[in-house]
């Protein structure tokens, strides 16, 4: 009798703590994937995605960002798809609308200067209702200029972080993932490779921040 009692009883705690445990929901995050880029020779391109990751009912995004512009510069060129800043200037940078608004309002900016490397403003919006869910907010394509790494620092435009709104004009909390890109020289023999990867696989490893798995759909709306 006293054996079945204290199973009743272990039961009834169970359940209690069973009905009491809460599902602690994902914390949304806005950042650069890949976190780590590596560029293999000067004059060569890398892409690197905005992403965004558990969010619910996103409206607005807006972005500031920094690097070293003795290391990479966004591309330029591209009159067909690039982002033209300032508008009518002619100047066509590697700057796209990502995929996770299905219709926007267009991308903006406030700033873009490839000569002190930074990008101030970047905001891109849509009509209400917001999107709940994980994508691609914006797409850069970077040149590289010069051997070494560089950050890519999110440093705005909200107190040092980037700025997300829900449909009620709401701030919604997030953490900012900073990225990185490395340029490697173009080397003649294996051996001088292998330790310049390995001592930046060292350094990239410390740092490296998991990202949930996005499928990286590259669609392209300039408007």
């Amino acid at each position: 009798m006293k054996r079945k009692f204290l199973l009743c009883s272990l039961m009834l705690i169970a359940l209690a703590t069973i009905g009491n445990v809460k599902v602690q929901a994902e914390t949304t995050k806005v950042g650069f994937y890949p976190t780590s880029v590596t560029i293999e020779q000067t004059g060569l391109t890398a892409t690197v995605n905005l992403n965004i990751t558990s969010v619910t009912k996103l409206l607005l995004w807006s972005i500031e960002f920094t690097w070293d512009p003795t290391k990479i510069q966004l591309t330029t060129g591209d009159t067909t798809n690039g982002f033209e800043y300032p508008g009518g200037s002619g100047i066509y940078y590697g700057i796209y609308e990502g995929s996770f608004f299905p219709s926007s309002v267009g991308l903006l900016a406030t700033g873009i200067n490839n000569t002190a490397g930074y990008v101030k403003g970047l905001t891109c919006g849509k009509i209400p209702p917001g999107i709940t869910g994980s994508g691609i907010l914006a797409i850069f394509n970077f040149t590289a200029v010069g051997i070494s790494q560089t950050a890519l620092h999110i440093n705005g435009p909200t107190d040092g972080h980037s700025q997300i709104s829900d449909q009620n004009g709401a701030s919604i909390a997030h953490d900012d993932i900073d990225g990185s890109i490395t340029v490697i020289p173009e080397f003649s023999g294996s051996l001088p490779i292998i330790i310049f990867l390995t001592i930046t696989l060292i350094a990239v490893t410390i740092t490296k921040t998991k990202w949930p798995k996005i499928t990286q759909r590259r669609s392209i709306n300039i408007k």
